[in-house]
């Protein structure tokens, strides 16, 4: 029974029945009244359908950034590393924090950037460990993430090109005989012409 006649409605509440998630659901209406001792109902109105939108099974709330991207742990990253992380929506400024050390103190680079993602510019030295946080700061300020920590890929070895083969110099004492033998076939030769 509605609580206003000529407005009829009723709403949904949780407390009465659960929709599930992507289901759709039937409804239709008549009216009905008393007269004469007796209830007179009207025609059933044309069924209506309507879908409940799909969402999540389980819909996780959180108070601060979820890091995503480096893996927490991760091993053999890039020097120039890009990061992202889960964060919230109609934030436009979150502040991104990597430094060198677990308490954040050794900083690294600290930034502010307008969408959940950053690509470090520079290099970061080999093999070593490096730690991130992040924190959304308008317009709503968030609690800071967890602390991620990831070690960066280990200097390869360069490539090296293989040996040339060695091979003997040649002795000055040979070096002398074929300039002494080239002086004689000189001499013989200068010698036939003089003597013609």
């Amino acid at each position: 029974t509605p609580d206003d006649i000529h407005d009829p409605a009723w709403c949904l509440t949780l407390s009465s029945f659960h929709l599930g998630c992507g289901d759709t659901y039937y409804w239709k209406v008549r009216s009905c009244a008393p007269t004469e001792g007796e209830r007179i109902h009207s025609r059933w109105a044309p069924p209506m359908t309507f879908t409940v939108k799909v969402c999540a099974a389980i819909e996780v709330m959180h108070l601060a950034p979820i890091l995503v991207a480096p893996e927490n742990g991760g091993q053999g990253v890039s020097k120039s590393p890009g990061f992202s992380w889960l964060g919230f929506p109609h934030t436009t400024k979150y502040e991104f924090i990597l430094a060198k050390d677990a308490d954040l103190t050794e900083i690294v680079v600290k930034e502010k950037v307008p969408t959940s993602a950053y690509t470090y510019s520079g290099k970061l030295d080999w093999g070593a460990t490096y730690f991130w946080r992040v924190k959304a700061i308008e317009p709503v300020p968030s609690e800071p993430s967890t602390i991620g920590v990831f070690t960066v890929m280990p200097q390869q070895p360069q490539p090296t090109l293989p040996a040339m083969p060695v091979t003997p110099s040649t002795p000055l004492w040979i070096w002398l005989v074929i300039g002494m033998l080239t002086l004689l076939v000189i001499v013989v030769i200068v010698l036939c012409f003089v003597k013609r």
